[in-house]
């Protein structure tokens, strides 16, 4: 065997090298060239320049064994160690099985990811940065998916790997579900780098939907409210051993908003306008009905601060309302777009900016807007048993907004039983979310805004609706009048 045959096969494998678009730019050598180039006669005539004909044929069945990786070692000894990081490349099984669809990889910090293009870099709340993803087809065995979505932790975060931990807990937890976004490898480079692999949405997120021509999709919400349902009943463990743990560690998502549901427009087996997935799990928490967190405004995210719940600045327990809450508030917008005129999501959104965010009984209002859902309104409350003649009450004002015991006293009442009046704090839904209700006429969509005001995004949390009570609702009302029409037009 010549030296010029072996710089030949040097030459062959160097040329097959493909620039990569990871962090650092380095170029890899894809698996099917690798089983191209070193085929048996190749690697026979490179094995005698060291062996005899006889170890040399012996050999070769060794390394040209698929199920080894003996082609890639062998490589890299053609390459002499320098190009051994381009020859070691990871191939990702992605959903060749149910059970294998969600898999963690960690490799060493020098791997050299098999990426072929990154484009459309999306970043997402100061978290992490999302990036649409081409795997070379030699490194991603798939059955399902073509497109993914790189989503890379930002190294400055505290704490980071505790981040990417809790995250990937949480999809180990999740049940697959239609509507929730499917994670297809969580990756590890030696604690440098953290990422996550999903498959890419062609539509974009709910966000991008609204700001396009607007179609009617009510009946795609139940979808959302079903995949909340997943989250709200997952808990630590899908088996428990005593019925004494069926009351723990149930999910929040905590971060329900437009731009965290994303649109698979080329999901169409069950709906031809393509399938919503609920996504984004980064603050997701599991908490038990005996340890609900408090937390208060200051501590809610500025990410969160438009679909907040009243219990973050009323200080209130957690729960699971607050995320029907905020899922009321992205379907008041949902069905704003979906029935109204092009761009009346933007006014309904500058609307709720105009309304002062505290408003009192004497008509005094505070000068603070913000693009929220409801406002905090300051009014008059009478407690204890002793009596007091309302016409002592300082202006007509207050005698109207006066409650006792949760009842309203109007104007004809004279006397009141009670110890002392006080000012209360309630929230109050913004006129300008009231006022969307009035546009929408006559109809199940408008029967559906109705519901939604009155009962997911009702402001004291215990007359609000849980996911049970909505998903009861599609099934009265929405489903009907969707299955109406599809009989109508076939």
């Amino acid at each position: 065997m010549s030296e010029l045959s072996s710089n030949h096969l040097r030459s062959d494998l160097k040329s097959s090298l493909i620039p990569g678009e990871d962090s650092r730019g380095r170029a890899f050598l894809p698996a099917g060239a690798i089983n191209h180039i070193c085929k048996r006669a190749t690697v026979y005539e490179q094995l005698l320049r060291y062996y005899i004909d006889s170890e040399a044929f012996k050999f070769i069945d060794y390394v040209c064994n698929t199920r080894k990786p003996a082609r890639e070692v062998f490589c890299i000894l053609v390459l002499i160690d320098k190009k051994q990081w381009s020859v070691h490349v990871p191939v990702f099984n992605f959903g060749i099985s149910e059970e294998q669809g969600q898999v963690y990889y960690r490799f060493d910090k020098e791997t050299i990811m098999p990426w072929l293009s990154l484009d459309k870099k999306v970043e997402t709340g100061g978290y992490a940065t999302v990036e649409r993803l081409e795997i070379h087809p030699d490194h991603c065995r798939s059955t399902r998916h073509n497109t993914f979505a790189l989503k890379i932790l930002r190294s400055d975060i505290e704490d980071i790997r505790a981040a990417f931990r809790q995250e990937l807990t949480v999809f180990r937890k999740l049940r697959r579900e239609r509507h929730l976004v499917e994670l297809v490898a969580a990756v590890e480079l030696a604690e440098c780098q953290f990422m996550f692999i999903f498959p890419w949405a062609e539509g974009g997120t709910l966000e991008d939907l609204m700001n396009q021509e607007h179609v009617n999709r009510a009946g795609t919400c139940r979808g959302l409210v079903e995949a909340l349902e997943t989250i709200h009943f997952t808990r630590t463990d899908s088996i428990y051993p005593s019925e004494g743990d069926l009351g723990k560690d149930y999910g929040l998502h905590l971060d329900i908003k437009p731009s965290n549901i994303l649109y698979f427009n080329q999901e169409t087996e069950a709906s031809p306008f393509g399938t919503l997935k609920l996504a984004d799990f980064g603050l997701m928490e599991f908490h038990s009905l005996a340890s609900r967190s408090r937390k208060s405004k200051k501590g809610c995210s500025a990410a969160s601060q438009t679909y907040r719940t009243p219990e973050y600045d009323f200080n209130h327990a957690k729960s699971k309302k607050v995320d029907v809450w905020a899922m009321g508030c992205v379907f008041s917008e949902l069905l704003t777009w979906a029935i109204l005129p092009h761009g009346s999501v933007d006014e309904y959104r500058l609307a709720r900016t105009q309304d002062p965010s505290v408003t009192r009984a004497g008509g005094e209002n505070d000068k603070n807007y913000e693009c929220n859902f409801f406002q905090h309104h300051i009014q008059l409350e009478a407690t204890g048993e002793a009596t007091i003649s309302v016409s002592k009450l300082t202006t007509e004002t207050d005698r109207l907004s006066l409650q006792v015991r949760g009842r309203q006293v109007n104007s004809n009442t004279r006397r009141v039983e009670c110890h002392e009046l006080c000012q209360v704090e309630v929230p109050k839904l913004k006129p300008s979310v009231l006022q969307v209700q009035h546009e929408m006429g006559l109809g199940v969509v408008a029967k559906f805004l109705a519901f939604v005001e009155e009962e997911m995004m009702h402001p004291e949390r215990v007359q609000r609706a849980d996911c049970q009570r909505v998903i009861e609702f599609f099934a009265e009302h929405v489903d009907k009048a969707v299955n109406r029409s599809k009989e109508s037009s076939s």
